[in-house]
């Protein structure tokens, strides 16, 4: 699984070679990210075991 806040991996990311995490939160500090993503994991994490190959996370 490849994670990105970069648009560009929508565009030119191998679906058949990793799913994409792609995090629309715009620029944020270390700390922030990870308290945002802790309450988005369990949705994303069953979207991803669940076979999705690309997760959108808003």
């Amino acid at each position: 699984m490849l994670a990105s806040k970069d648009e560009d991996f929508v565009v030119l990311r191998l679906p058949d070679r990793f799913a994409l995490l792609w995090l629309r939160c715009g620029n944020a500090a270390n700390v922030v990210l990870t308290a945002w993503l802790e309450e988005r994991w369990t949705r994303i994490a069953a979207l991803l075991e669940g076979g999705e190959r690309f997760v959108e996370v808003r």
